[in-house]
């Protein structure tokens, strides 16, 4: 009896714990702006809450601790593909009119992307 209450506990408390890691900040472009060349990928990602800026760079609120620090860039993924940790390359090669969702995972949802992603990853989704 011990056993299997013990066994209930343990899964209930995986639940919880999958549940809880669950919350990804999305940006969703809006209908006005899909093919709009005006709004930069730099606007569009700094509206994604958890966020900040450094200069042009886009950084994790989280990984930012110092001015004096060097900028830690998150990992860009685009369409499921490992891009780099570069917003000036990034910015290059996306074209913004077909930017369909932003999302943003910290550090602690971004464990499947490994070490490279220790300062979280920006996801990318176009059209």
């Amino acid at each position: 009896m011990k056993k299997a209450v013990l066994l209930i506990f343990v899964i209930s408390l995986l639940f919880v714990s999958c549940k809880s890691s669950d919350s990804v900040n999305v940006y969703k472009a809006q209908k006005e702006q899909v093919g709009n060349s005006q709004v930069s990928l730099l606007n569009m990602i700094r509206k994604v809450p958890g966020v900040v800026l450094r200069g042009n760079t886009p950084v994790l609120r989280g990984t930012v601790n110092s001015v004096l620090q060097p900028v830690a860039e998150p990992l860009y993924v685009l369409n499921d593909y490992i891009i780099g940790q570069s917003f000036s390359s990034v910015d290059n090669l996306i074209d913004v009119s077909i930017v369909k969702k932003i999302s943003v995972l910290d550090e602690a949802n971004a464990a499947i992307y490994g070490s490279r992603a220790a300062n979280g990853v920006i996801i990318i989704e176009t059209f």
